[in-house]
């Protein structure tokens, strides 16, 4: 299989790339450590550029996952390049190297692709000195360093591509280079290395002129046209080398066919090339417009292709084996049946020649009497039988350690005994003796007649016959098992195969995720770099933003697509809001540190990354404007469970019987009393007044209700600042949880810190302050201020809640500072794929459900109610990796467990269900102890 670009493949996709140019950089963007994504756009056009350094370079069509953060290169990359258009894209020196110009004048950039040995991506500026390199190294041949701050172009290289200057092809040129090489070397070897055509395209050329590719140097001198063909072939290919570099043209990808256990037929691609060479046609061919489109097929479809071909493979070692034991159970029986058929004829040659047999017995006997040495009767026997002795002639060998001899006899009645029989010591086979049905080698116990011997052979006949029919019976339930663990081998290798393809990664598993009791989606950042991306990203108007109490704590975001026009904001039930809190509580230190704290929420116009003027917030930081709404303490509980994506068809009738039941439950709660009513529906927010007077009750409050917390007001607001957690090594060993009242005698401390920081001279005028004072809110409550830079006067304490009094200068960094970083996302298409992933995920899978892959959960355990697979953990001891190992091997050992859904969960990966879980655990269940033992 093809995997890397050759020098011809580089022309056709330089011309196919031509179309680019004109159309500016939206943004870069990294697949992995080797490849790289730059959107183009143009108008309403746009164009998605991958290159993978040494392999590769095309547009494509296809979606391609990304990295969740950029890296250090793409950064860089979108640096020097965003909002810069596209001005030129050329190859380098004939080489495997391809030239993007990007900006004019003194603001140019170059993006030079490497597509030959371990490939390589440099940015140059407009003198193309290297600003970065992905891979530094040092040219071993020219001794040349390319790193950061060394041009990129050693002295004497030229740095445009060159025109095309023809190769010197003459008469006498390709005659002394064939007759100077090695007399044994081929065509493709000798030629490969002097023209830079390429071997496919040299091959074709010599196909045409019926000169081999694999002569030797000395059999193309000793064919009569010989040189002359081969001279015409590099004519030709020097003409279509030439045509392919300035000419656009099609792509072409050759595969084959083949089939698997199903009887499905798979494609597998084998090669892409920019012109239909002569050498491909005896091979299926697909056939592309450009050869850019064919790239881009080709590559798009290999790790599917790579999944078909381990599946053909891992097919064929389980058919194999399987046709081994069945091979080896039929062996086992003919070998059985042989004996008996061997078994019966000796038999009866006894019977028919029990004279013969009987006197023979009785000359042996009498000479073992008469005390004659062994030899003495063997001697005795051979000068008998040559003497033409009708007995002796039929003595083929004497055993008498074991006390038996072998005599040659024939099983047929009326076939003449032949008693000139050439008698021999050597050992006899039984297996010839089968193919020569008249005469068999039987061996004979002296110490019985001839009667007795048959009756012997006959009875080895039977026990053959028993030993046959209980291999039967072993090796049929053998082979059954085989079979049956065969085509289980078969259905698993089908079952992942079809979940690799079908499985799509939802956007929001990179995050800690569930699905409330309500069918909300419910979203946690992993570190400081996710929850930052999560509010800057996915926090959209009627989310609520959840966060614990504690210093750490994961930043948690109920979706909701619901808005009310009214209030701007959504409608959450309290239920959810409380199953958010146990996340944001849980994935937090308060889980190993075993320590139950409470959780606030605010409404997504809340949260926001402007800070007070002078300081700054570090990644993972927001400052919360506004009242936060407290809900009580949670129980540091979970589950891990497991959801199943049903197909369209059954996730339209899953819905379909959810709005029936929603409106059945609706008519019930008509009928029930107004007291009854109101503890189904949310609370509601307590204005201002009541809750100066009952500040200290908690109480869920109504999302309904509108913050006028952003216009000028005369009311009391909040501003508290959401920080990452600590440095590790700086954290302090006992968690320690935020209270939500604001203490005394620390807003003294932070007056007297203020009072000596103006005494020492601040730099902030009375009358801005003053200004300050009557813009922004009285209080000021700011969580771990000491995260916050820019104020190296007051220095908190890491686990400090500190209160700034009013008079702080609370002016607002831009929001273009911020949105600089953000990456243009279309929200639409988040709130479809979010809807789409609530209403296609159940946890409880019906017998009339068709599922098409089973996805591991774990959030709060009140939300895995109705899940069919699942296990409550709690903080423990065990790791994360046996957690998992114990639930699947629970959840396989239910009785219940339907052949399709046991499949789905065998072929879950311990990576995917362990990510999610916080730390070291204990899992509860029911039987748990009993299924473990099993």
């Amino acid at each position: 299989m093809k995997s890397r670009f050759t020098n011809v493949d580089v022309f056709a996709i330089v011309n196919d790339l031509q179309g680019l140019i004109g159309m500016r950089v939206n943004n870069v963007y990294d697949i992995d450590h080797k490849t790289y994504l730059i959107r183009f756009v143009k108008s309403d056009f746009k164009a998605m550029l991958l290159f993978e350094s040494g392999v590769r370079i095309h547009t494509t069509e296809f979606g391609w996952s990304k990295n969740i953060l950029p890296s250090s290169f793409s950064m860089k990359l979108r640096k020097h390049l965003r909002q810069k258009r596209l001005e030129a894209v050329k190859q380098v020196d004939h080489d495997r190297i391809i030239d993007f110009e990007f900006g004019s004048g003194e603001f140019t950039h170059h993006v030079i692709v490497e597509l030959y040995d371990r490939g390589n991506v440099v940015l140059t500026d407009r003198e193309y000195m290297i600003l970065n390199i992905l891979r530094p190294r040092t040219d071993k041949d020219t001794d040349v360093r390319y790193a950061v701050r060394q041009c990129y172009f050693p002295e004497g290289r030229k740095r445009d591509s060159t025109p095309f200057v023809a190769c010197k092809i003459d008469s006498d040129y390709v005659r002394e280079l064939i007759s100077n090489c090695n007399a044994k070397e081929n065509l493709q070897k000798v030629l490969a290395s002097k023209y830079p055509y390429g071997s496919a395209l040299l091959e074709h050329c010599c196909r045409k002129e019926n000169v081999s590719f694999k002569w030797t140097a000395k059999k193309v001198l000793e064919q009569e046209n010989g040189m002359d063909g081969l001279l015409r072939a590099l004519q030709a290919s020097q003409a279509l080398y030439e045509q392919l570099r300035t000419e656009p043209c099609k792509g072409y990808i050759t595969f084959r066919q083949e089939r698997n256990s199903a009887g499905e037929t798979i494609e597998m691609y084998v090669d892409f090339h920019p012109f239909l060479f002569a050498q491909l046609n005896q091979a299926t061919v697909k056939e592309f417009a450009t050869f850019n489109a064919a790239v881009d097929e080709f590559f798009s479809k290999l790790e599917t292709q790579r999944l078909d071909q381990k599946q053909l493979q891992q097919e064929r070692a389980a058919i194999r084996k399987l046709d081994n034991i069945r091979k080896d159970h039929d062996e086992r029986l003919a070998k059985l049946q042989e004996a008996q058929q061997l078994s019966e004829l000796k038999a009866v040659a006894v019977e028919l020649n029990n004279q013969v047999v009987d006197r023979a017995i009785l000359i042996i006997r009498d000479a073992i009497a008469n005390q004659f040495e062994w030899a003495e009767i063997e001697e005795t026997i051979e000068e008998a039988a040559s003497l033409g002795d009708p007995v002796a002639s039929k003595i083929v060998k004497l055993d008498l350690q074991k006390n038996h001899f072998v005599m040659r006899l024939s099983p047929d009645v009326e076939s003449p005994v032949d008693a000139k029989a050439v008698v021999n010591d050597q050992e006899y086979d039984e297996e010839d003796e089968l193919e020569n049905k008249r005469t068999v080698d039987v061996e004979i116990d002296i110490s019985l007649n001839a009667f007795r011997n048959a009756r012997r052979l006959f009875d080895l006949k039977k026990q053959s016959a028993l030993k046959e029919a209980k291999t039967l019976e072993a090796s049929e339930k053998a082979l059954r098992s085989a079979q049956l663990k065969t085509q289980q081998e078969l259905k698993n290798v089908r079952q992942k195969t079809n979940v690799g393809k079908i499985r799509k990664t939802f956007w929001f598993e990179k995050f800690f995720w569930f699905i409330s009791s309500d069918r909300l989606l419910i979203i946690g950042g992993r570190d400081a770099q996710q929850n930052e991306l999560i509010v800057k990203r996915y926090l959209k108007p009627g989310d609520i933003y959840v966060h614990a109490d504690i210093r750490g704590a994961t930043s948690v975001i109920v979706k909701h697509e619901g808005i009310d026009p009214s209030t701007k904001h959504g409608t959450i039930p309290p239920k959810t809001l409380t199953e958010a809190a146990t996340m944001a509580v849980c994935f937090s230190a308060a889980w190993d540190a075993k320590v139950v704290s409470n959780a606030w929420w605010v409404y997504h116009d809340q949260v926001s990354k402007r800070a007070p003027a002078g300081e700054y917030l570090t990644t993972g930081s927001f400052m919360i404007r506004g009242k936060k709404n407290y809900i009580a303490p949670s129980q540091l509980l979970l589950g891990f469970g497991v959801m199943f994506r049903l197909d369209e068809d059954t996730a339209r009738q899953y819905l379909e019987n959810l709005a029936l039941e929603k409106q059945e439950e609706a008519d019930k709660a008509d009928e029930l009393d107004q007291e009854n009513v109101e503890q189904h529906v949310g609370i509601s927010r307590l204005d201002d007044s009541e809750e100066r007077k009952n500040e200290d009750e908690f109480s869920f409050p109504d999302v309904k209700v509108d913050l006028k917390f952003l216009e000028p007001s005369t009311e009391e607001a909040e501003l508290t600042s959401i920080v990452p957690p600590m440095d590790s090594r700086k954290a302090p060993k006992q968690v320690q949880v935020q209270p939500a009242a604001i203490r005394r005698k620390e807003r003294k401390k932070l007056r007297k810190a203020k009072a000596l920081a103006n005494k020492k001279g601040s730099t902030v005028p009375a009358a801005n302050e003053a200004g300050a004072m009557e813009e922004q809110p009285d209080n000021v409550d700011v969580v771990a201020a000491g995260e916050l830079a820019g104020k190296p006067e007051l220095t908190v304490k890491d686990d400090e809640e500190i209160t700034i009094e009013k008079g702080e200068d609370l002016q607002s960094v831009p929001d273009e500072e911020h949105a600089a970083d953000e990456e243009p996302e279309d929200v639409s298409a988040f709130a479809e794929e979010t809807l789409n992933a609530v209403q296609c995920l159940v946890g409880n899978l019906q017998s009339n459900y068709v599922p098409l892959y089973a996805l591991p959960v774990c959030g709060p355990y009140s939300a895995m109610s109705n899940f069919t697979y699942k296990v409550k953990l709690t903080p423990g001891t065990t790791k994360k990796s046996s957690a998992v190992k114990t639930a699947l091997h629970l959840f396989l050992q239910d009785k219940t467990v339907g052949g399709v859904s046991k499949d789905l969960l065998k072929v879950m990966r311990e990576q995917d269900m362990s990510r999610n879980i916080p730390g070291k655990v204990k899992v509860s269940a029911p039987h748990l102890s009993s299924a473990k033992k099993r």
